[in-house]
């Protein structure tokens, strides 16, 4: 009697995981160290293995089906278990989303609020830099009155004024 051997990335295909998963298990599960067989260094695995392998990933393919085939209207059955830990996982990554949401909307708002703040910290200076271009204006005005006034007068030392 001929054994039937299946090397590890048929495996993987047939139970649609990964080959590095089939490789986590072989090293896991002690009862398939009896059904592990290596010819030219390649690890390949009886039906028994694979079949021990299915039962502890909980993943049901239908029996008999040839390796790398799916029959027509075939569906993967999927537990409720495995649904409900989905779901869980979702709801879970939907708070996280949501309260990522609502600290981006707190963030936006905060950001609003300062630029309002520096938007009249803004018309702020703009007003007293117009008053004091105008202040300047003036004084320059000022001070070209004056040198016409004393233009005609004889400039005097400061200590002349008190010799008069």
């Amino acid at each position: 009697m001929d054994i039937e051997l299946f090397s590890i990335t048929k495996v993987a295909k047939q139970l649609n995981v990964s080959r590095q998963t089939i490789y986590n298990k072989l090293d896991e599960l002690n009862e398939l160290k009896t059904y592990i067989v290596v010819k030219n260094n390649i690890k390949y695995l009886m039906t028994e293995g694979i079949d021990i392998i299915r039962d502890n990933i909980k993943i049901q393919v239908i029996q008999n089906t040839p390796i790398n085939e799916k029959q027509k209207g075939e569906s993967e059955h999927i537990d409720n278990s495995t649904i409900a830990f989905f779901k869980d996982e979702l709801n879970k990554k939907d708070e996280l989303y949501n309260k990522y949401i609502l600290d981006l909307k707190q963030n936006n708002e905060d950001l609003k609020q300062n630029s309002d703040v520096l938007k009249q910290r803004i018309e702020h200076l703009e007003k007293e830099s117009l008053e004091k271009n105008k202040l300047l204006e003036n004084m320059q005005v000022l001070l070209k009155d004056q040198k016409l006034l004393t233009d005609g007068k004889e400039s005097r030392k400061w200590w002349k004024f008190w010799k008069s």
